[in-house]
């Protein structure tokens, strides 16, 4: 069996725009799916599991960095776990603080490909850090972004 690790972040000044809205504990924090994270990414393994993926047939899968493979007799869980925990010590915590600095995030975001998600998440955190003329700027171009797309006929 094998596990990956993923990490996301949610800011709650995005809009919600999924089929499954955040869930919220009982103290009123929100809860959201990593899948619905306005930024993600995952940690990347440092053992060695040469010995799990030589065996694999897509080569692509056999250089896959985020996989923790486990044996099935669960032989190895305990040293794949310890590597899971310093790996989110090492990289997973300065990648959410990295993702904690609004004006970064938002730089991040720019720099990304065009597309009507870059659009929508740069429009929020426009607005959010009070850039009236990227807002505005970001607001027209997912305007224009959602009528193409909505001339294909197809859904963003």
């Amino acid at each position: 069996m094998s596990v990956c690790v993923w990490t996301g972040t949610y800011y709650d000044f995005v809009p919600f725009t999924g089929h499954t809205p955040a869930k919220v504990d009982g103290n009123g924090r929100l809860i959201p799916d990593e899948v619905y994270c306005h930024v993600r990414s995952h940690l990347s393994c440092t053992l060695d599991q040469e010995s799990h993926t030589k065996s694999l047939s897509n080569p692509a899968e056999r250089e896959r960095k985020d996989i923790w493979w486990f044996e099935r007799d669960g032989s190895n869980m305990t040293e794949a776990v310890e590597n899971i925990c310093l790996c989110f010590t090492d990289e997973g915590k300065r990648w959410f603080e990295r993702y904690n600095d609004l004006q970064r995030t938002f730089a991040d975001i720019e720099s990304e490909p065009d597309c009507y998600v870059k659009y929508y998440r740069a429009k929020y955190f426009a607005k959010h850090l009070g850039l009236g003329e990227k807002y505005r700027m970001y607001a027209d171009l997912e305007d224009k972004e959602r009528a193409r797309i909505d001339g294909l006929g197809i859904s963003a």
